[in-house]
C-alpha cells in the first residue's frame, strides 16, 4: 500500500515536471524561431521568415515545438498510438537537439561566421546570446526533462532516425541547388565531403538515440519508477 502511494506521488510529480518543461519549451521554441529585431521588445519581430527553415536549427526547433505540444497534451488522451507517436517524436528530436548543441557551440566559439550569416552577428538583426541559447541549448535541456518525465519507454526507432536525417539531407540539398552554396559556410569548406559527412551524421545520430534510451532505462531502474 505504501509503495503504491509512493509510486502514485512520484507519477504526479513527473506529470507536473513534464507539464512545466513542455510549457516552457513551447515558449522557448516559438521565441527561438521568431525573426530578430533588436529595436523591438524582447529583440524579436512577430514574424517568421520561411527561408530560415533551411537552417537545421530552425527546422528542428519547429519539430521540438510539436514535440512539446504533444508531450503536454497526450497524457490526457487515452490513445496508445498517440502516446507512442509522442514518445518517438520526443526521443528523436531530443537526439537532434543534443547533437545540434554539441556541434554548434565549439564552431560558434571558434568562428561565428561559419554557422551564422553576417547579418545575424552584426547590426540590428544580430542574434543575442539569450536567443542563441533558446535555439541551441534550452530546447535540448527541456526535451531531456520531458523525455525522462514521460513514463513511456519505447525503444528508439531506426525508422524515425532515418526519417529525420533524410529530412535534413533533403533541405540541405534543396538549398544548395537553389542558391548555389550550402546554408552553412562551414559546409562550403568541406563541400567535397558533404555526402560522407551526412553518412557519419546518420551513424552518430543512431548511436546517440540508443544511448539516450539506455540512460532513461537506467534512471527508471535506479529510482524504481514504473514504466508504461
Amino acid at each position: 500500500m505504501e509503495t503504491h502511494q509512493s509510486n502514485r506521488k512520484l507519477s504526479n510529480h513527473l506529470s507536473l515536471i513534464n507539464s512545466v518543461a513542455s510549457g516552457v519549451g513551447i515558449a522557448t521554441t516559438v521565441y527561438g524561431n521568431l525573426d530578430v529585431a533588436c529595436n523591438n521588445y524582447f529583440n524579436v519581430d512577430l514574424a517568421i521568415n520561411p527561408k530560415k527553415f533551411f537552417f537545421v536549427t530552425n527546422s528542428t526547433l519547429l519539430f521540438s515545438f510539436f514535440a512539446f505540444c504533444m508531450s503536454i497534451t497526450v497524457p490526457y488522451i487515452s490513445n496508445n498510438k498517440m502516446h507512442t507517436l509522442s514518445a518517438h517524436l520526443t526521443s528523436t528530436i531530443l537526439t537532434a537537439e543534443l547533437l545540434i548543441s554539441i556541434i554548434f557551440w565549439p564552431i560558434f566559439r571558434y568562428n561565428p561566421n561559419l554557422v551564422f550569416p553576417k547579418s545575424s552577428i552584426y547590426g540590428p538583426r544580430r542574434i543575442s546570446m539569450f536567443a542563441n541559447l533558446c535555439m541551441h541549448a534550452f530546447p535540448c535541456v527541456l526535451l531531456f526533462i520531458t523525455y525522462i518525465a514521460n513514463k513511456a519507454t519505447h525503444k528508439p526507432s531506426i525508422a524515425w532516425s532515418a526519417l529525420y536525417i533524410s529530412y535534413i539531407v533533403t533541405i540541405s540539398y534543396i538549398y544548395y541547388y537553389t542558391y548555389g552554396h550550402w546554408r552553412y559556410r562551414i559546409m562550403d569548406k568541406i563541400s567535397s565531403y558533404v555526402p560522407l559527412f551526412f553518412v557519419f551524421l546518420g551513424v552518430l545520430f543512431w548511436i546517440t538515440h540508443r544511448k539516450l534510451y539506455w540512460i532513461k532505462v537506467k534512471v527508471y531502474s535506479h529510482y524504481q519508477i514504473d514504466k508504461w
